[in-house]
């Protein structure tokens, strides 16, 4: 048995144990680079947030190879940061409705199940959040902006709760994970409305009520 504080190399055999067997061969390098670099982490992470912008690659069903070097992409992005930092996020850029293809998303999700706080930007409207998402919905703004607000936000609230096995989240840690994404979300959502409230008004045009 290993004790309470296994050696980091104790912690890459055990996680290398949940890889499977029926992952592509690039998913598997993808899942055990990130594995290994999280098991080599230390308390010595910066308190300054890790934030990384990652847009999402075109795609068509059936493509193995393109779906294998998304989710590479994200773990490993998601290792560099949880090795620097011990507040990190991601800005995943999707097409104009925000969507992300399966892997990515699949990927994204993971990293939320680490404690990692995820933005899903969307080029037009902001895509409605699904029951079983863990991410935090943005659109119509430059990623650059949206990562800067995440980078507050992580700051200011902390990051997400990790779950003790993010393969096998229980629906307390979802749910933990989930109160303090709607902290966020509505960061960005206040965020959203005063950076259109502008266009809004201009739109609008002159008020007949407003004149002498």
């Amino acid at each position: 048995m290993w004790s309470e504080s296994p050696t980091p190399l104790h912690r890459t055999r055990w996680h290398a144990a949940c890889i499977e067997p029926r992952m592509t061969p690039l998913r598997r390098l993808a899942t055990a680079a990130t594995l290994f670099v999280l098991a080599l982490a230390t308390t010595a992470r910066a308190e300054t947030p890790g934030t990384a912008i990652i847009y999402d690659a075109p795609w068509a069903p059936g493509d193995a190879s393109r779906s294998g070097a998304a989710e590479f992409t994200v773990l490993l992005s998601v290792a560099q940061l949880r090795h620097q930092h011990s507040r990190a996020g991601i800005v995943a850029v999707g097409t104009n409705n925000g969507l992300l293809q399966p892997a990515t998303e699949d990927a994204l999700t993971r990293a939320a199940l680490m404690g990692v706080a995820v933005v899903r930007l969307a080029g037009s409207a902001k895509p409605p959040a699904l029951p079983d998402d863990l991410f935090i919905e943005a659109a119509s703004q430059p990623a650059l902006i949206v990562e800067k607000l995440l980078a507050d936000c992580l700051t200011r609230f902390g990051p997400p709760p990790a779950a003790a096995d993010p393969a096998k989240p229980t629906p307390g840690e979802t749910a933990a994970i989930r109160r303090m994404i709607s902290r966020y979300q509505l960061a960005f959502d206040a965020a959203h409305a005063l950076l259109h409230a502008p266009n809004v008004a201009l739109a609008m045009g002159p008020r007949d009520d407003l004149e002498d």
